[in-house]
């Protein structure tokens, strides 16, 4: 976030909006992302919406949805998204996947309509 700052393109304030992709936990080091803070440092400095992919963390981490998504009040912390796929845990076919967002806000916007309605 620095990085875009710093290099002029982008000010804080035109970070408002753009979405924050974090790994809950990272494929190659399996490293455990502070997803929590770095949530509430990018919505409360940035105003930035927060999406985590969850796809090694599922059934490796104790996930209790209801304490990791925001539901978008002011000043509650929290992800606005949390996604994971479901083949690697469940043996579920690929594409079988879970999405969760408790903010009607963004449930009613930009995940109102998939961007993709099929894989090729």
């Amino acid at each position: 976030i620095q990085n875009l700052i710093s290099g002029g393109k982008h000010s804080k304030s035109s970070l408002a909006g753009y979405l924050l992709l974090l790994d809950h936990i990272t494929s190659n080091t399996a490293i455990h992302t502070p997803i929590m803070s770095l949530a509430k440092y990018a919505k409360e400095e940035y105003g930035m919406i927060v999406a985590v992919d969850g796809a090694h963390s599922l059934l490796s981490l104790p996930l209790e949805m209801s304490n990791i998504l925001s539901d978008g009040s002011d000043g509650q912390e929290g992800v606005d998204i949390y996604l994971t796929n479901c083949h690697k845990w469940f043996s579920s076919p690929r594409g079988a996947a879970a999405l969760f967002c408790s903010n009607t806000t963004i449930q009613d916007s930009i995940l109102r309509q998939p961007a993709v309605v099929s894989h090729g």
